[in-house]
């Protein structure tokens, strides 16, 4: 069991459009929900500590980042909002939505000793796994395309399941994969990269409906824009 000193920490961030009700990812607070469950175990069996920030500002990411308590002792950070392949759209201490910018973003993570693994689930994030990778941040998981908030918050809470019970980044990753595929079929949303070598994507059937149907990749990157789902869903979820 690691010391209080060197137990690894996850950092969940999350950032919700608030002001406008049809860029709201309804699903996100469930990601957030269904992390924190599949994490308790190892937190409370002293394995990790788990750090969270809901509504989250660039201030209160960095802040934790910087935290005497946490410094140099987080491995995960997982973000999950909207975003687009140069920005995480957080938001603002009056709840609007204010981009952090990826490149500074990316330099700023690099400088974290410790850090093992950067996963950002917003729509079309693969553009910024490169730039983490050249900061010296060793495994990104990112989206290459628009993804539905529904297949994101499932991964999400896959992965972590997986992590928790004692699999590695690489392992945690498949089964998640895996599992969404049995649900949704194979038809490219969630890819990771380790030392510069691009891994397969997780693709769904469900996000050539999204396309086929006109949704924009950059949906999840204008949260006004939703889209309209197959008769497989019976609502509209936005896309991230």
């Amino acid at each position: 069991m690691p010391s209080e000193a060197k137990k690894p920490v996850i950092f969940l961030a999350f950032a919700n459009e608030r002001n406008d009700q049809v860029g709201y990812l309804r699903n996100l607070p469930q990601e957030a929900r269904n992390i924190r469950k599949a994490l308790d175990l190892a937190r409370r069996n002293k394995l990790c500590d788990v750090v969270e920030r809901s509504n989250s500002t660039l201030k209160d990411i960095l802040e934790v980042f910087q935290d005497p308590e946490y410094r140099n002792r987080i491995a995960v950070f997982h973000y999950g909002g909207h975003a687009n392949g140069y920005q995480l759209l957080l938001e603002s201490a009056e709840g609007s939505t204010v981009a952090a910018h990826a490149g500074g973003l990316a330099s700023f993570l690099g400088q974290q000793t410790g850090l093992e693994l950067v996963f950002l689930n917003g729509c079309a994030t693969q553009n910024q796994a490169q730039g983490l990778l050249d900061a010296n941040v060793s495994t990104v998981i990112a989206t290459s395309q628009a993804i539905d908030d529904r297949v994101a918050a499932e991964f999400a809470s896959r992965f972590y399941r997986s992590l928790a019970g004692g699999a590695s980044i690489q392992g945690a990753y498949n089964e998640a994969k895996y599992a969404i595929q049995a649900e949704h079929g194979e038809s490219a949303e969630i890819c990771m990269w380790k030392g510069y070598t691009p891994q397969i994507c997780l693709k769904t059937a469900f996000l050539a409906s999204i396309q086929a149907r006109g949704c924009r990749a950059g949906s999840r990157m204008e949260p006004a824009r939703s889209c309209r789902r197959s008769s497989l869903w019976s609502a509209a979820d936005p896309c991230r």
